[in-house]
């Protein structure tokens, strides 16, 4: 899974345990590589996938994707998606770090 490489400090240290997607990417169980820029930087497990509607999102939930507020993280998703609608439908992603990658020049 790809990540803008300002969350991987967030990622590596467990303060950012989601992220959300337009698509489904992977699976519960799935062990996957978390890169920024096509460099790996993690391993990890897929913990949980659910189905959401944007602003049906608690607070807590937009925290631990590394947002402040709905609107930043509407912000965020709209510089990837395009038009996105707080009404949308989107895959929130739980994973948890179970291997730090060395870090390539």
């Amino acid at each position: 899974m790809k990540f803008d490489k300002r969350f991987i400090p967030d990622i590596l240290s467990g303060r950012k345990t989601t992220t959300i997607r337009k698509a489904r990417v992977v699976e519960e169980g799935d062990v996957v590589v978390l890169e920024s820029g096509s460099k790996p930087f993690a391993m990890a497990y897929i913990k949980g996938i659910r189905k959401v509607r944007l602003c049906d999102l608690s607070e807590e939930e937009i925290r631990r994707d590394g947002f402040r507020s709905l609107d930043e993280l509407l912000k965020a998703l709209r510089r990837y998606y395009g038009h996105v609608d707080e009404e949308d439908d989107f895959f929130l992603i739980e994973f948890e770090v179970i291997k730090r990658l060395p870090a390539r020049a």
